[in-house]
């Protein structure tokens, strides 16, 4: 083994043995065994504060307690060299008067100085990594010709932070900003003398989350697979959500994966389509996918989006109606709610059914609308000769029996069935027929339940999907 030192400006700062052979670093000169252990035997009370570093570490605030411990003691000495001359010069009856001066003068700076300052340790340099905003202060303090009898944390500089416990030599700091911060640790021996030592901390700002898929935003889907794979980057924790007629697997990650999409197939003969949400903290980021499916011989021109024709009436909140048209986002419309209602962007309501007399009225929200032409539509006239102009695919709350309901398209319905009217009684359906022109249609994306009332019966809420410019791409139903 080899022994190296490290000074600076004249100031002692580390100590630390190397292994022969190898160079010392910059900034160490060489020194004996001898030296080495003078310094350690010095330096003792200090390496035991932090035995994880690989060198000694002695502040300027060690140092200066080493110096004035020697400067104590060698005042001790003179005195107690000059008083024994003293002694001696009065045994002989020479004259005492110079020596009892120096004695005097000795005694008085003796006094003054006896005590020594607490040596103190704030702890090495930090880095926190937002967004934890905590961590602790961890310090150490000794007094070597008393005890310590106070301590107390402070902050230099930087900017918010709470300092929990600051009369404690260990506590916790938290409620810290992105940037560099100062702490500073005091300690008061039972004499009254008080040394300090500083700590700097460096708390990183919180990086900005990532998260993108490739393929991205939008993808059609040709053939006839029942799964598809999405590559997910990200900078932190995801979440993916399969919505529509999709699952997903695995639907949580962190960083790059891969995600498998597995499409749910209908019996409805129509495209199938599909959103795939991934969420990370605060952002979201939406895939929608699309898959034709075999084409029944009325699909000629229809693309597949459910919707109205813009003259509908709109049953509102307080039971009156408003056009379609005139619907505004934040209108509040009349909706039912069943007990066992189940996820309006699931494809599992085709298979949900309730029971009509466990229905109560309750109010949704309007969030989004739609708005587009179509080429044809289906022309649904009821009993009281009430019409409903609407797309083949989007589904109406039906009952066969008057009891128990379901959702059912129009593109499969027949006379004799029943809709659901807005005072949850039944309609019979008295013909049905396509009509092929153009209409213009809208279509409505509700909060809170999954249905809202279109000339007066109950229809199925649709989801519409926009891009990150707000662009409306797809409608979810």
């Amino acid at each position: 083994m080899k022994y190296g030192i490290n000074i600076v400006e004249g100031q002692l700062k580390a100590i630390s043995e190397f292994v022969d052979g190898n160079e010392l670093p910059k900034g160490f000169e060489a020194v004996t065994k001898e030296r080495y252990d003078e310094l350690l035997e010095k330096a003792t009370g200090f390496t035991k504060w932090d035995e994880n570093l690989s060198d000694l570490v002695v502040d300027q605030n060690m140092i200066d307690s080493f110096q004035k411990q020697t400067e104590i003691l060698n005042v001790k000495q003179k005195l107690s060299s000059v008083l024994s001359d003293l002694i001696l010069a009065e045994r002989l009856g020479e004259n005492t008067t110079v020596l009892q001066k120096k004695f005097d003068d000795l005694s008085k700076e003796y006094k003054a100085n006896k005590n020594i300052p607490p040596v103190v340790y704030a702890g090495k340099k930090q880095t926190v990594a937002l967004p934890n905003n905590s961590t602790e202060l961890l310090g150490k303090a000794t007094d070597r010709d008393g005890k310590i009898v106070s301590v107390n944390w402070s902050k230099i500089s930087g900017g918010k932070a709470k300092i929990v416990n600051p009369n404690k030599l260990s506590t916790k700091v938290k409620d810290l900003e992105a940037g560099n911060y100062i702490f500073k640790l005091t300690a008061t021996d039972n004499e009254g003398a008080s040394a300090a030592s500083n700590v700097t901390i460096y708390v990183k700002p919180k990086e900005a989350i990532k998260i993108s898929t490739s393929p991205k935003e939008k993808l059609n889907i040709s053939s006839l697979g029942t799964t598809f794979e999405v590559n997910v980057k990200s900078n932190t924790e995801w979440y993916a959500l399969g919505k529509g007629n999709s699952s997903v697997s695995p639907s949580s990650g962190r960083g790059n994966e891969k995600v498998t999409v597995r499409i749910h197939r209908n019996n409805s003969g129509g495209p199938l389509k599909g959103i795939v949400e991934f969420k990370a903290e605060d952002k979201v980021f939406n895939l929608i996918w699309s898959q034709k499916a075999e084409r029944n011989e009325d699909d000629d021109n229809y693309d597949g989006v459910g919707c109205f024709d813009l003259e509908s009436d709109v049953t509102l909140a307080n039971g009156r109606s408003k056009k379609l048209k005139n619907i505004k986002v934040g209108d509040k419309l009349r909706g039912y709610n069943f007990p066992n209602r189940i996820d309006a962007n699931s494809d599992t309501y085709t298979k949900w059914s309730g029971m009509l007399k466990k229905a109560t009225i309750t109010d949704v929200e309007v969030k989004d609308m739609l708005v587009k032409t179509v080429d044809s539509y289906v022309e649904l006239t009821m009993i009281d000769e009430t019409v409903l102009n609407i797309t083949k695919d989007h589904p109406l709350l039906v009952s066969k029996d008057g009891k128990e309901v379901s959702w059912v398209k129009p593109s499969e319905l027949r006379s004799g069935l029943f809709l659901i009217d807005k005072d949850g009684k039944t309609q019979e359906i008295e013909s049905k027929k396509t009509i092929r022109k153009k209409l213009e249609i809208g279509v409505l994306d509700v909060e809170n339940i999954d249905n809202y009332m279109i000339q007066g019966f109950i229809v199925h809420n649709a989801e519409i999907i926009r891009n990150r410019n707000q662009q409306p791409i797809d409608v979810i139903k």
